[in-house]
């Protein structure tokens, strides 16, 4: 571990802090007023510019999908379909990097989605979960 102190090569860029109230008024600031003002913190952003764009994608092939496929697309194991209208798209590989391969889309309507989240030892041997 390097134990001297580091020392600038270049000058800094930006001249040394001040505090705004007495840089622009030119006010006689204490410490304890220094350790009382915090500056504004940029909050962070909600989605990364490149999850905005695969989600306007995904959002798109989702309302495709969900037309050409306007059934839920469940099958028990006795080979009964359900006859809902599909409300949910679901993922059997999970979303990750699988989020706009179609292969893996399935329309399902709400109680089949949630019951093969909940049953998924199930839903593997039906192969609505890979």
């Amino acid at each position: 571990m390097k134990r001297t102190p580091l020392k600038r090569k270049t000058p800094m860029k930006r001249g040394p802090w001040k505090h705004p109230a007495k840089a622009i008024i030119g006010i006689k600031l204490n410490a304890a007023d220094l350790r009382l003002w915090k500056p504004k913190r940029k909050r962070l952003a909600k989605m990364s510019p490149r999850m905005k764009i695969l989600r306007r994608i995904y959002l798109r092939l989702k309302a495709t999908f969900l037309a050409r496929h306007p059934r839920c697309q469940f099958v028990t194991e006795g080979g009964t379909r359900c006859r809902h209208a599909a409300t949910d798209l679901h993922h059997k590989r999970g979303r990750g990097i699988w989020l706009l391969i179609i292969e893996f889309f399935m329309a399902t309507c709400r109680y089949h989605h949630d019951w093969i989240h909940a049953h998924p030892n199930q839903a593997r041997k039906l192969g609505y979960l890979i």
